[in-house]
């Protein structure tokens, strides 16, 4: 990993600009930015500490790390708002079920895939988003002793 400007980033696509606000987002209270100098630090800090190979799409994101580079949170409010979406359409199966015969089987299968993979996902997100920041939060102790991440 390492250092290139906006351009050579985007590789003729577009960026997107978010902009982090007082209220934060509905699926994650992300808050505002911090001051330009500390998030260009927090950043540096990333490029020279980022844990090597722990991209993963629920647990350790790119937005992962632009929202810990902007305000030292370790959030993602895509994955937060993916995984509460899939748990709200738990919902209308689950009701189904309750409301056919006892001898159907076919929706408690259905539910029963769903569940596990919702849980998948949800463990998936919690155990490796820990383990990645558990590694980065030792660095970033021993590198900023008064300082800790939220």
């Amino acid at each position: 990993m390492g250092v290139t400007d906006l351009v050579n980033f985007a590789k003729g696509g577009q960026v997107e600009v978010v902009v982090h606000t007082e209220n934060g987002s509905f699926f994650g209270a992300v808050g505002p930015s911090d001051y330009r100098a500390d998030v260009v630090h927090r950043a540096n800090w990333l490029v020279a500490n980022h844990p090597q190979g722990r991209y993963n799409l629920i647990g350790w994101n790119c937005e992962h790390a632009a929202t810990f580079c902007v305000n030292g949170f370790r959030e993602s409010s895509q994955v937060r708002a993916i995984l509460a979406i899939m748990g709200l359409a738990t919902l209308p199966i689950i009701g189904m079920v309750f409301s056919t015969p006892r001898r159907s089987t076919r929706h408690r299968k259905y539910v029963w895939t769903w569940g596990v993979i919702v849980t998948g996902l949800i463990h998936t997100y919690r155990t490796y988003s820990s383990k990645v920041w558990a590694e980065l939060e030792v660095k970033w102790n021993r590198d900023h002793p008064s300082q800790e991440v939220r």
